[in-house]
């Protein structure tokens, strides 16, 4: 991250800095506990998951999973200490469909128990 903010790195320069973190799935948005796992959702519409890439071995593990995870979207941390996450079902809305709208309700809202404590929101 300090290599991002200098500025006299030419582009060929902090282009090597670049390294890779963690192989994982096809993700949105991720959160991140006060340990440094990294919570994300699979964008794959076939695996209705959830998981983290572990702070310690930066390895992507399984955390949750349900057939109901349509697609999940929106992971964050609730003022109950558990993470929530939306079946937001984006794959079957009308964009994707040629226009024709094939979401379902009820619509879900997952929550789970992170590894470590987070802030909320986040």
């Amino acid at each position: 991250m300090k290599a991002i903010a200098d500025q006299s790195l030419s582009q060929d320069e902090l282009a090597a800095t670049v390294e890779t973190f963690s192989d994982k799935v096809n993700n949105g948005g991720p959160s991140i506990d006060t340990a440094g796992n990294i919570y994300i959702y699979s964008t794959n519409v076939e695996s209705h998951s959830v998981g983290f890439v572990s702070a310690g071995e930066k390895v992507y593990l399984l955390l949750a999973s349900d057939n109901r995870m349509l697609r999940p979207d929106g992971i964050s941390y609730n003022h109950d200490g558990y993470m929530c996450v939306s079946a937001a079902q984006v794959h079957l809305g009308a964009p994707f469909n040629g226009g024709t709208d094939k979401t379902s309700k009820p619509l879900f809202i997952f929550r789970f128990k992170p590894k470590a404590p987070g802030i909320i929101g986040r």
